[in-house]
């Protein structure tokens, strides 16, 4: 089956487009786009005639900067961790919603409702005897457990047989988002109609199945698949985060020795440029405009952004070099491979959005930033 995963890789014009999404304080996943580990040939370096840029790959950074103690960051970021209950919650949350592409349901009828059932619910909410708006639903498909309605809702249904229909006597939160329901003594007039079956369930998944996926065998097993891609993509957060950390620390670690080669700024200045350009546009404004809401002229933006980059290029490079870690084209192209196959799209579809050399410096920061919180973090 499909798995609940973020997207592999989301690069633009330039991947310092992440930007836009993140705000000035915090530049998730930026990279430059443009960059290869060969030295162009003459006019190369012309984006719009080439798609290619330098980056800090075309350079021996070692001659011009050096770094800090990267071995010893104090990231100060503690993991996101889920309880039992949340881990419920979301569980639960997403069998209601899987079951909606359930044709046949299978309802169950001849027992109660437990904590964790998918039950499907017609209720409506009356204050004084009055249905009020917004609480009338039929055929609802809930989660038991999900904390998808109001506090006590879900839990008043436990115990109830399907078929039945009774009175849940509850009071909205005092800070629910509708004034008129605040704090309100109201009563939901239920009905199960039936509990959705896990078979149907096991069923519906085992359609879906990956090529490679064995099929479930139980809804026990659904459960743990489940709750271990959860914890994957709370990984993948926590990872991400520390990632966004980097971004912001090790600029700051690094020193120059010597001063960087004009064409180098310039190409850094040239992506990023070109980034906020198309996130400007994106919003329906100018770059400049765009700058302006950060408080700055377009040029102190672009400059901003751009040394930052480069700088944490830089410090990526010589850890790198330091570690024997530098990517190789080989592997590089190995990725770049896979993520193509998986694109299902021609290669000018696929590069229409980045260009090799962008991807390849994305390439770059990813492996060495997960070198470097492996081996030390």
């Amino acid at each position: 089956m499909k798995k609940k995963t973020l997207s592999l890789i989301a690069l633009t014009a330039a991947s310092v487009l992440a930007l836009a999404a993140c705000g000035k304080e915090n530049i998730e996943n930026a990279s430059p786009a443009g960059n290869t580990v060969t030295t162009p040939s003459a006019g190369a370096t012309d984006p719009a005639a080439t798609g290619y840029i330098l980056s800090v790959l075309d350079y021996d950074m070692t001659q011009y900067v050096t770094i800090g103690d990267y071995k010893n960051i104090d990231f100060g970021y503690e993991d996101v961790t889920l309880s039992e209950e949340e881990k419920l919650s979301e569980y639960v949350g997403f069998l209601a919603e899987f079951s909606n592409q359930i044709v046949d349901k299978q309802g169950i009828t001849d027992r109660p409702v437990e904590l964790g059932d998918v039950v499907c619910l017609d209720y409506c909410g009356k204050e004084d005897g009055v249905p009020f708006d917004g609480g009338t639903g039929t055929g609802y498909l809930l989660g038991i457990g999900s904390n998808t309605f109001i506090p006590g809702f879900e839990d008043g249904l436990i115990g109830w047989m399907p078929g039945e229909e009774q009175d849940l006597e509850i009071s909205f939160p005092e800070d629910y988002h509708s004034a008129d329901l605040a704090g309100k003594a109201v009563v939901f007039t239920c009905t199960v109609q039936y509990i959705v079956s896990p078979d149907a369930i096991i069923e519906e998944a085992n359609a879906h199945l990956e090529p490679d996926q064995d099929p479930f065998s139980d809804i026990e097993s659904f459960e743990t698949f489940y709750y271990e891609e959860l914890q994957s993509q709370v990984d993948d957060y926590n990872r991400s985060n520390l990632k966004n950390y980097l971004y912001d620390i090790l600029p700051n670690m690094v020193t120059v020795t010597q001063d960087i080669p004009q064409e180098l700024a310039e190409a850094y200045n040239t992506q990023v440029m070109r980034a906020i350009t198309s996130i400007a546009t994106s919003y329906g404004v100018d770059a400049e405009t765009y700058a302006s809401y950060y408080g700055q002229s377009l040029d102190a933006f672009v400059e901003d952004y751009s040394k930052n980059q480069m700088y944490y290029d830089a410090a990526l490079y010589i850890i790198a070099t330091e570690n024997n870690v530098l990517p190789t084209e080989e592997d590089f192209q190995a990725w770049l491979g896979d993520l193509k196959a998986q694109s299902g799209v021609s290669d000018e579809e696929f590069f229409m959005g980045a260009s090799e050399s962008e991807y390849r410096v994305y390439y770059f920061e990813e492996q060495v930033a997960d070198y470097l919180l492996d081996t030390y973090y």
